[in-house]
């Protein structure tokens, strides 16, 4: 099954999505494993991995 996340970080703003995960992956509390298979850009574009 295909799963994906997205989450737009806006660095003015404290506290979104973005910035929990960043912090406990940081904190040590949690560990992720990714493996990016696709990036899509805004302008459409797709770059497969």
């Amino acid at each position: 099954m295909d799963t994906y996340w997205y989450w737009e970080d806006n660095p003015f703003i404290d506290g979104e999505v973005y910035d929990k995960l960043q912090s406990a992956v940081g904190a040590g509390t949690i560990k992720v494993k990714v493996r990016i298979k696709k990036a899509v850009f805004e302008d459409g574009s797709i770059v497969n991995f």
